[in-house]
């Protein structure tokens, strides 16, 4: 069986928008979308995880209390930025799930 890929789609569209109001509502207080893609996000993120991307949002965001997000709503913030990134949407939702997350390499 082939590895999960990114440029196969490993989120869904619904999951990118709803990252983009999550992004919008919790996020953009600090952070500007231009930080979340291009090369300086992939000299940052490129050969990592999706998994490792998963976890730093998770552990160290939003700055004023990491952590207290719903799961789900990192997991849309993370397709948002994959989508920002022109990795394509696909018609399988990105999870939470560690093993799936750690299978899919940032890289082009």
């Amino acid at each position: 069986m082939e590895a999960p890929s990114l440029v196969a789609g490993a989120y869904t569209a619904r999951q990118a928008e709803t990252g983009a109001t999550v992004f919008t509502e919790t996020c953009a207080e600090c952070h500007d979308r231009v930080e979340m893609h291009g090369s300086d996000f992939m000299f940052e993120w490129e050969g990592s995880s999706v998994g490792r991307l998963f976890r730093y949002i998770q552990r160290t965001m939003p700055d004023d209390a990491p952590g207290s997000l719903p799961e789900d709503a990192y997991v849309t913030v993370v397709a948002y930025i994959l989508s920002l990134n022109d990795f394509p949407a696909g018609s399988v939702e990105l999870t939470a799930d560690t093993e799936k997350l750690n299978a899919l390499t940032i890289a082009r």
